[in-house]
């Protein structure tokens, strides 16, 4: 992962990704993590959040385990190998 560049969490508030293929759940994630005070980011797929950790950082990942495509578990394998 490029850290050189990946963008710092905006005024300390620690960044949460979810990554889900139904979009109200992402749209519920996003209201509750905002409400906590959290930075949330949503991601439909594992390969938008792949190419999103390529250049930011997050503290946190809630993830889907079933999507269409490359299922959550099978995502989370793959990119803990490239160094998650």
């Amino acid at each position: 992962k490029n850290i050189e560049t990946s963008r710092p969490r905006s005024a300390g508030k620690y960044r949460v990704l979810s990554i889900d293929d139904s979009l109200s759940t992402r749209k519920y994630l996003e209201k509750a993590f905002t409400e906590m005070g959290f930075e949330s980011v949503t991601m439909g797929s594992g390969s938008e959040a792949t190419n999103y950790l390529n250049f930011n950082q997050v503290d946190l990942i809630t993830l889907d385990l079933k999507m269409p495509g490359i299922s959550g578990d099978k995502w989370l394998i793959a990119e803990r190998k490239e160094g998650l």
